[in-house]
C-alpha cells in the first residue's frame, strides 16, 4: 500500500502517518460531519511533506473515515470506533 511504511521523523512515534492521523479522529469534540484539517495544516501539525500526507488522506478515504465535499474540503465521514478500527 503506497505511504504505508511512512513515519513521523523525530516524534518518537513510529507508527505510520495515516494511523497518527486516523488518531486524530479519536479526539474530544470530533464529530462525524466536522470539517477535516487541511493538507497544509497536517504538514505542521506532523513536520512532514504534503506528499506523505496526501497519500495517508487517500488512505483514510479509502477506508472511509473522510471523503471530499461538493466545496472542495474533506469532511469526517466515520469515526475509528464507528468503523471498528484504531
Amino acid at each position: 500500500m503506497q505511504g504505508a511504511g511512512w513515519f513521523v521523523a523525530g516524534t518518537g512515534d513510529r507508527r505510520p502517518l495515516v494511523d497518527q492521523m486516523t488518531d486524530l479522529l479519536g479526539t474530544k469534540g470530533v464529530e462525524v460531519g466536522d470539517t477535516f484539517p487541511s493538507e497544509s495544516e497536517l504538514c505542521a501539525h506532523f513536520g512532514v511533506s504534503r506528499t506523505a500526507v496526501r497519500s495517508a488522506i487517500a488512505q483514510m478515504e479509502g477506508r472511509g473515515f473522510i471523503e471530499m465535499s461538493p466545496n472542495r474540503r474533506r469532511k469526517i465521514r466515520a469515526l475509528p470506533t464507528e468503523r471498528g478500527a484504531s
